[in-house]
Formats: C-alpha cells, sequence, structure tokens
C-alpha cells in the first residue's frame, strides 16, 4: 500500500526545515556561545542579517512596484520581518514569508531558545528535552480545543520555537 497525503500544507511541510534549522545553527554556532556566551551575538546576528535581508527586501520591493498602494504600517512590519510574530499573520506579502519571519525571529532569540539545549550533556537528557518539547506542542494542540497546530497561525510561533529547540537539542 502506498501512504497518501492528503490535506498536507506548507504549514505543514515547515516542521523539518525548522527543525533542521535550529540543529544546523547550533552544529554552526553553538560552541561559540557555549564558550563566548552572549559575545558570540553580534557575529551571529550579523551573519543572519546578510543571509536573509538582502532577499528579502528584493521581494518586498517589487511587491510595492508591483501594488504601487500598501499601508506604509504594515509595510515597516514586514521590512524587519516581523509580520508573524503576532499570531495573527498577514497575507500581505509572499503568504509564506509567514516562515521566513519566524526564522528571523529564532535567529534574533536564539541565545535564549538555545541556553538550555546548548548545556545538554548527555543522550538521556536531550531526549527528555525533545520530550519535553513535544508534550509542550501536544498541550498547545489541547489547549487550542483541538485545532491543527498547523491550521492556527496563532500556534506558529509555539510550533517554531519547540520545533527549533528540538533540533537544538538533537545537535547535542
Amino acid at each position: 500500500r502506498h501512504t497518501r497525503f492528503r490535506n498536507v500544507t506548507g504549514v505543514q511541510t515547515c516542521a523539518l526545515p525548522i527543525l533542521l534549522s535550529g540543529f544546523v545553527l547550533a552544529y554552526a554556532h553553538g560552541e561559540d556561545f557555549r564558550r563566548d556566551g552572549l559575545g558570540a551575538y553580534p557575529h551571529f546576528i550579523g551573519r543572519r542579517v546578510a543571509r536573509i535581508f538582502p532577499v528579502w527586501l528584493a521581494v518586498l520591493a517589487l511587491f510595492v512596484l508591483k501594488h504601487r498602494s500598501f499601508d506604509l504600517s504594515q509595510l515597516l512590519v514586514y521590512a524587519v520581518l516581523a509580520q508573524a510574530w503576532s499570531g495573527e499573520a498577514s497575507q500581505l506579502v509572499n503568504p509564506p514569508s509567514w516562515s521566513v519571519s519566524l526564522e528571523w525571529a529564532g535567529y534574533l532569540l536564539f541565545p535564549l531558545i538555545a541556553f538550555a539545549p546548548l548545556r545538554i550533556a548527555s543522550r538521556g537528557q536531550a531526549v527528555a528535552v525533545v520530550i519535553g518539547l513535544l508534550v509542550v506542542l501536544a498541550a498547545g494542540y489541547a489547549l487550542d480545543d483541538g485545532a491543527s497546530l498547523y491550521d492556527d497561525e496563532r500556534l506558529y510561533a509555539l510550533r517554531f520555537v519547540c520545533e527549533f529547540a528540538i533540533g537544538i537539542a538533537l545537535w547535542r
């Protein structure tokens, strides 16, 4: 028998890339943060800005050129990649940009999100952290009247933080 994927959305397919992002960032920068603490942050965030903002600002500029009428305050929220932070992700510019917005939040909060997972000393602790984060995801699902974590924009940030932290914990 073949497995069928029904009703799979772009939101659902982002779980693995978010998890991998946490893993790769921990792999690439985890030791810097463990060794230097917040002293590693300026170099880290500078590299992240150089990676995502040139392309993002080009996309935003194309949107402005194409549509010419827009709400300036909303455009500024998009310019700093904060559109998905409120739990009411807007669809004004490139609807999948919610994931880039949350990735940017992950970069900004990396030292905070990674603080505990980067201090994991054993596989047992890593497994405990992953299980704990999965419980948090399940609780978010249950507390939202069983709505899907993948369909409720208010839960995108919860999903992102948990999946990102799971990736970091798996690196340890």
